[in-house]
């Protein structure tokens, strides 16, 4: 038998319900090293590591209109159930050095990412937690990109949106600080 834990969505949490993510971080997942799991819940990340000190995370700002999202929409099959997860980042504005970024992540077969939700959460997309006490490995379906280069309209502004698809069996949360964040991205 299993012990399953309550959820009480109690009056004081409406407050702290703010949907959307504000900024994201993206590694290309052959650079990621050591990933370690908080020790009273094994879903949540407490610590990685980059595997080579050349390269650093990427920190993805985009636009602040409230388009840009990360969803985790569960799939179940029999007795199989999976995550389809998608993150949605629109940055306007078409430059050639925005193109450059979203072509260099579209060529990646497989990427590690947090997302910072606007409700202050960090959320993993691009791996699985190892069956061991730490560690990770790939999930089901890769992290992916897919970029979209639009001019639009005259009425409205060009942009580029980068799309991230993949599947896993967990959910994944992080407790590292933006600080801590940010010291993989070298900032």
């Amino acid at each position: 038998m299993a012990q399953i834990t309550g959820i009480n969505q109690d009056n004081e949490s409406c407050a702290t319900s703010d949907g959307g993510i504000k900024q994201s971080y993206g590694l290309d997942l052959n650079d990621l090293g050591a990933v370690t799991y908080d020790g009273t819940n094994a879903l949540l990340i407490d610590g990685i590591t980059i595997a080579t000190s050349t390269v650093t995370m990427a920190k993805f700002v985009y636009d602040d209109d409230d388009s840009a999202f990360y969803n985790q929409e569960g799939e179940r099959g029999n007795k199989k159930h999976t995550y389809n997860q998608q993150a949605s980042m629109k940055f306007s504005g078409i430059t050639t050095a925005k193109i450059e970024a979203a072509e260099a992540v579209k060529d990646l077969c497989a990427m590690f990412w947090l997302h910072v939700t606007n409700s202050a959460e960090t959320l993993v997309q691009g791996i699985e937690k190892d069956g061991n006490a730490d560690g990770w490995i790939r999930p089901k379906q890769t992290a992916k990109c897919t970029v979209n280069i639009n001019t639009n309209t005259g009425a409205d502004s060009d942009d580029i949106t980068i799309i991230v698809n993949s599947n896993a069996k967990k959910a994944l949360t992080c407790s590292l600080t933006t600080t801590e964040i940010e010291a993989l991205v070298g900032a």
